[in-house]
């Protein structure tokens, strides 16, 4: 049984919790406030993130990040920026990380 969904920017807000009901915690942590909104079956992710100012790029990235790394949200976020600061990692202009120098990454 796989334990975690692929989810897209193109998923609703209900489907993004049924897929994954730990998602709850990632959005909770960005500062939105979804479960339980009457909206939430009819907006997706991204639609959610331009209302709420967060990049859709970069939840998915830290939210993927934080279910690898077994952290929250707030500690993979953190963990990323040293990852940047270091310069292992890049932040792209939309806030999504790719390896420095890898040519597949570009």
């Amino acid at each position: 049984m796989k334990l975690f969904k692929a989810i897209s920017r193109d998923d609703t807000v209900s489907d993004v919790l049924a897929k994954s009901p730990h998602a709850a915690r990632v959005l909770f942590d960005c500062g939105m406030h979804c479960v339980g909104c009457a909206i939430a079956p009819f907006e997706t992710i991204a639609e959610a993130c331009a209302i709420y100012g967060v990049s859709v790029d970069r939840l998915l990235t830290v939210r993927q990040a934080a279910r690898l790394w077994s952290v929250s949200a707030s500690e993979s976020e953190r963990l990323l920026s040293e990852l940047v600061e270091s310069r292992f990692l890049v932040a792209d202009s939309r806030g999504a990380y790719r390896r420095r120098g890898c040519p597949r990454c570009s």
